[in-house]
């Protein structure tokens, strides 16, 4: 994930929460709300024939997270017009 100059100090400053090398596996609900994501902790594969590794699930890290709303977000940047 591609991170902004002064983005991590931004979330600290606001007590925000960073968990690293985990991919969600599924969104936890009651009665139609969300109430949290389900991730599993991954780590690096092996390389590809790009040479570019990919995360690997690590078997038995599974993680839940408490939420009320949930934002999904594809870490794309728009393109300038022009």
């Amino acid at each position: 994930m591609v991170v902004l100059p002064g983005e991590l100090e931004e979330l600290l400053e606001e007590g925000g929460h960073l968990e690293t090398n985990c991919a969600p596996l599924r969104f936890l609900g009651d009665r139609g709300k969300v109430i949290g994501v389900r991730f599993v902790r991954t780590r690096q594969g092996e390389p590809g024939r790009d040479g570019r590794r990919a995360p690997a699930e690590i078997p038995g890290a599974e993680l839940a997270i408490g939420a009320d709303t949930v934002i999904l977000a594809t870490g794309h940047f728009r393109r300038p017009h022009g």
